[in-house]
């Protein structure tokens, strides 16, 4: 909050988005801000709260008129948009992640037992246009490039 000149507050745009609290469906449990621990094999990393299912965040975009959605990734409803997505040639020059319907179901699978990678299905008015990966870079192959 900023203190205006008359002792009113303020919540700047930007304050608005930081913390999910009640704003999103699914509020963070944990405290903010970020809490680093070591796991098991030595790595850093922040507390991970469990993998969430379904929508995680959903808000109206006025520049485009439409709401702009994110949801888990599920590999039933999934694969063949996700086969099709990354085996699309402008797709797997950056990915590197064509291949074959089983290839994919075994990528997606593993990933799903991955604590450190959520997997996302953006959506404009719920219609998918787009996979995401988040996870913290420091423990992704890109690491040395950061």
């Amino acid at each position: 909050m900023i203190q205006e000149e008359n002792q009113t507050a303020r919540l700047e745009r930007d304050m608005f988005w930081q913390l999910p609290g009640d704003w999103l469906s699914q509020g963070d449990a944990l405290p903010y801000p970020v809490t680093m621990i070591m796991d098991a094999s030595g790595r850093r990393h922040p507390r991970r709260r469990a993998k969430p299912a379904g929508e995680v965040y959903r808000r109206f975009d006025t520049g485009i008129q439409a709401w702009v959605s994110l949801r888990t990734l599920d590999i039933e409803e999934d694969l063949h948009r996700f086969m099709r997505w990354q085996n699309s040639e402008r797709v797997a020059a950056f990915w590197e992640q064509s291949g074959t319907l089983e290839e994919h179901r075994a990528y997606l699978e593993s990933q799903a037992k991955e604590s450190r990678v959520l997997n996302l299905i953006g959506c404009i008015d719920d219609e998918p246009f787009a996979y995401f990966e988040a996870y913290w870079a420091k423990e992704d192959r890109i690491a040395p490039y950061y």
